[in-house]
């Protein structure tokens, strides 16, 4: 028998502007998955596997509303670890026939998909790449278990070949038969460095005031939208509530930016928060100040839902049970749920939560006991 989370969570939802619709309320949450070919030969790197391929083929099989693959590199020489997935525009393999297995495994039980695509900036660990770029040259300190080079600031040209790579990805992705793609603009990366005024020392027309900072991320969102109908494609933004770091994005700023990226054609935004060396989203929640132990981040989305029209609003991290992520659509707080490593360990929760199950992480039981056994003792 389904229960009441079962109920909220299987509802379906449409995405307005190309009217497709997920089947329910979770979103398996874009991780790098580290399975494609990692060849010494950097014409072969990125190229997907049929392990990579695999993985999608059993998430499909569960009926998860959106999946989104991991951090795929729009540069064979700028990587966030090694393995990763890449769509180059100088491979000399056809990224379209490339991906296509993993795109249509993943599609193959209703859910809908939309791969997300990255560029590292100073984040890409200094193994993978010695000579980052990035906005400007601020070296990011070792952090997530790397140490990182120190990065040189994009020239206009190295810009203008980003935003190139950005929009020949999505239209790889279209063509491989993605529902959508979605915009790595969180966690530090790119977008991040040159939104957050700790990162983006500039004094051209991408550094400085807000609507500098943001330029690059509404012009890649621009340029997508111009070659890609989006009556058939869904574009997505990962963006932190804020970076939780002096200096960095903030919650002001967020509120100012999504109704902007919805009037651009933004069907849909996750929210997330945090930086390499303030990574809120892996947990590191202690003392900061309206972050949930569980949700980490729905204070943010419940404030930030009512200034969309339109777009879809999700948010990842800290969901640990079923009651938890129910709770927080029938709030009001986001439309879906995402769903990282849960996914990665359980590939069949979705499957149980909507067949009924009163699913706890056993990371969440953990904690709870922990909390039982300090009680007990006072």
């Amino acid at each position: 028998m389904a229960s009441n989370n079962s109920k909220i969570l299987s509802r379906p939802i449409t995405f307005e502007l190309s009217g497709k619709t997920a089947p329910n309320r979770f979103l398996k949450s874009a991780q790098s998955e580290y399975q494609c070919d990692d060849s010494d030969d950097v014409g072969k790197r990125g190229k997907p596997t049929e392990k990579y391929a695999g993985l999608y083929r059993e998430w499909g099989q569960n009926p998860v509303g959106l999946i989104s693959t991991g951090n795929i590199m729009v540069h064979r020489d700028h990587r966030e670890g090694d393995s990763n997935a890449i769509i180059d525009k100088n491979n000399p393999w056809d990224p379209i026939a490339a991906f296509r297995p993993a795109i249509l495994a993943a599609k193959s039980h209703g859910s809908l998909v939309i791969p997300q695509l990255s560029f590292p900036g100073r984040q890409a660990g200094l193994e993978q790449t010695p000579s980052p770029l990035s906005s400007s040259d601020i070296q990011l300190q070792p952090s997530m278990g790397k140490e990182y080079g120190t990065p040189r600031a994009m020239t206009l040209d190295e810009i203008e070949d980003l935003k190139e790579r950005f929009v020949f990805a999505a239209v790889v992705l279209w063509k491989a038969g993605a529902d959508g793609c979605q915009i790595h603009a969180s966690h530090g990366y790119i977008f991040t460095q040159f939104m957050a005024p700790r990162t983006n020392r500039r004094t051209d027309k991408y550094g400085g005031s807000y609507e500098n900072r943001t330029r690059l991320l509404k012009e890649v969102i621009t340029c997508i939208a111009s070659e890609i109908p989006l009556s058939s494609f869904i574009i997505s933004v990962k963006l932190n509530s804020q970076d939780f770091v002096e200096g960095g994005w903030t919650f002001e700023e967020t509120k100012k930016l999504l109704p902007e990226l919805e009037k651009l054609g933004v069907d849909h935004i996750d929210i997330s928060g945090g930086v390499y060396d303030c990574p809120v989203w892996r947990g590191t929640v202690s003392g900061l100040p309206n972050v949930q132990e569980q949700g980490y981040f729905t204070h943010f989305s419940r404030l930030l839902k009512p200034l969309l029209k339109r777009a879809v609003l999700s948010t990842t991290g800290g969901f640990r049970s079923a009651e938890a992520m129910a709770q927080a659509i029938e709030s009001g707080a986001c439309d879906m749920i995402g769903v990282a490593r849960p996914l990665r360990l359980e590939m069949d929760l979705v499957s149980r939560v909507l067949g009924g199950e009163t699913w706890v992480s056993e990371e969440l039981l953990e904690r709870q006991q922990i909390v039982a056994s300090q009680k007990a003792k006072l």
